[in-house]
């Protein structure tokens, strides 16, 4: 699940990376724009969770801060990293992001998707 791979990749992080930006391939409307406000934000306190919202609700892309690299090492099964969004909500900030709302996970978001493309 994506807990899983989140931890595969966190397992060969370089201990010297400040943050990990973590971002589902699926998310096709996202542009430039939108994760150089993320890194600005994230920037500006690297010690911090930095994530899109959009619809009053938390999703990525987002970046989490060194300290949290073994953390992400344990996840498991299909939640992601949530869980540590939702434990560490005192150091969460967020970022508006409407594009990080779209995503491909099923036949309708790929019609949406084909007719916003023609």
């Amino acid at each position: 699940g994506m807990g899983g791979s989140i931890a595969a990749g966190a397992a060969v992080l370089d201990s010297e990376s400040d943050g990990v930006l973590l971002m589902p391939c699926d998310q096709w409307a996202l542009e430039a724009d939108d994760l150089q406000a993320l890194v600005a934000s994230w920037r500006s306190d690297p010690t911090r969770i930095v994530t899109a919202i959009a619809g009053g609700q938390t999703m990525p892309p987002v970046i989490f801060p060194r300290e949290l690299f073994t953390r992400l090492t344990r996840l498991s099964g299909e939640k992601g990293a949530r869980t540590i969004i939702e434990e560490r909500s005192a150091i969460v900030t967020t970022v508006f992001m409407e594009n990080a709302a779209f995503d491909l996970d099923t036949e309708s978001d790929l019609r949406q998707l084909v007719r916003i493309d023609a």
